[in-house]
């Protein structure tokens, strides 16, 4: 009983109390879904984020605070304690200089490290949004029975049902999110009913708990970039305030009649959401251009110390082209699955050709390629090639080449093991 009155009385001075409800400055909670491991790390089993402000006192690290909370507590009962992903939260209201938040993250990261996890990766950030208003909603949130977030995925899209506090404490106020993905490109002008049918039976399989607000993940081309705020304008439809007041009755009307929804908007309402948002990467380039055009031709050098001159390379075989470079992650998770690919189908069906980019050294690429064992052509010093050529504006890009040697597909990314050998055998039938 004593205990629990200090608690309490430390928890009324260095606490957030609203409406009656203390708020913790912590959130510890395991990593257990592809989207959370790809928003924090492949490998993270826990993740902790921390009001790092209550870390600090008079200017100097004081961890008290937290471990009256019960943060070493919190970390001891997560099951699987390998690695640990913490994000150490600064208000800005509060300028603490870059050495004093350094020694915070080392100071949470002893605690985390005493308490038994093997790895912990500390991350730093700044931000003037209050804890209040980040940790509130999540702690408000109702996980129902069913938490898995097992992704949906098909050709076209890839779902993620959003139904944990983690994953609102990560990502915010969404529901479930729907990522497109071919970038928005110059050839797309609208919903074609195969993507909108495609989006529409992924959702209904992911079976979101609940459906207030939709996410659109998004890519784009230089020439598709302005067709996002066209066909993903997230305005939503006008509503009447009051329905006695002729005032806002007339208002009502006027915004009615000159209202356009999107169509994302339509579909969202379709989907059963109240709104959406999107999320939009510009990967630049046109390489939407080069379809149902013939490859371009080329010779570089290989990493071998061959000459490759492409056309003659895949004369009479379907092609895989990849633009890659070393310090492209993407790129280094895609490689040895086309290798595995490659070996697979073999180089007479198919070729799995990789063009480096970014120009990197022929000893490093080498290495590499030794080093993970790779079967697929490695060619060298092909950053002009993948610029002027190409029209590449981010990495991995690939192209799709038929046995006429003309471009079929293109795909910017890669997304998963799965998804490029299920495409890749269709295209093999």
């Amino acid at each position: 009983m004593v205990r629990f009155v200090l608690v309490l009385v430390m928890w009324s001075f260095t606490s957030q109390v609203v409406c009656g409800q203390i708020l913790p400055p912590f959130f510890v909670a395991p990593v257990t879904s592809e989207l959370q491991r790809d928003l924090t790390s492949p490998t993270a089993d826990t993740y902790a984020i921390v009001d790092a402000n209550m870390a600090v006192k008079e200017l100097k690290v004081d961890t008290s605070t937290l471990t009256e909370a019960g943060f070493e507590q919190r970390l001891a009962e997560m099951t699987s304690r390998g690695h640990l992903y913490l994000v150490c939260r600064f208000s800005v209201q509060d300028k603490y200089n870059s050495q004093l938040m350094s020694d915070v993250s080392e100071a949470l990261k002893k605690i985390a490290t005493q308490v038994g996890y093997r790895r912990v990766s500390a991350i730093q950030m700044s931000t003037s949004a209050s804890w209040e208003d980040a940790i509130k909603p999540v702690l408000g949130y109702t996980e129902g029975e069913e938490t898995g977030e097992e992704v949906v995925e098909n050709d076209l899209v890839r779902v993620y049902p959003i139904r944990t506090r983690l994953s609102k404490m990560l990502l915010g106020d969404f529901d479930c999110i729907v990522e497109i993905f071919r970038p928005i490109d110059a050839n797309f002008t609208e919903f074609r009913p195969e993507l909108q049918e495609a989006i529409i039976a992924a959702v209904g399989q992911a079976q979101p708990q609940e459906k207030r607000t939709l996410l659109f993940k998004l890519t784009s081309t230089n020439q598709g970039r302005d067709r996002i705020e066209t066909l993903f304008q997230s305005t939503p439809r006008p509503q009447l305030r009051d329905a006695a007041d002729p005032f806002f009755v007339q208002l009502y009307q006027e915004q009615l009649v000159n209202f356009d929804p999107s169509p994302a908007l339509l579909l969202a309402e379709e989907l059963g959401f109240q709104k959406f948002r999107t999320s939009h990467s510009p990967c630049g380039g046109s390489p939407e251009m080069l379809v149902g055009k013939r490859v371009p031709n080329f010779q570089l050098p290989t990493v071998d110390g061959l000459t490759m001159e492409l056309h003659q390379e895949i004369q009479g075989k379907r092609a895989l082209i990849t633009f890659w470079g070393l310090a492209c992650g993407p790129c280094r998770q895609e490689a040895p699955h086309l290798s595995r690919l490659q070996e697979k189908h073999g180089a007479d069906l198919v070729r799995m050709i990789a063009i480096n980019g970014y120009n990197d050294e022929r000893q490093k690429v080498a290495e590499y390629v030794a080093q993970e064992g790779l079967k697929q052509t490695f060619v060298l010093e092909g950053k002009k090639v993948s610029d002027e050529l190409f029209g590449v504006g981010a990495y991995p890009t690939t192209f799709w080449v038929d046995d006429e040697g003309i471009v079929v597909d293109y795909e910017v990314g890669f997304f998963s093991p799965a998804r490029l050998e299920r495409k890749l055998a269709a295209w093999l039938k």
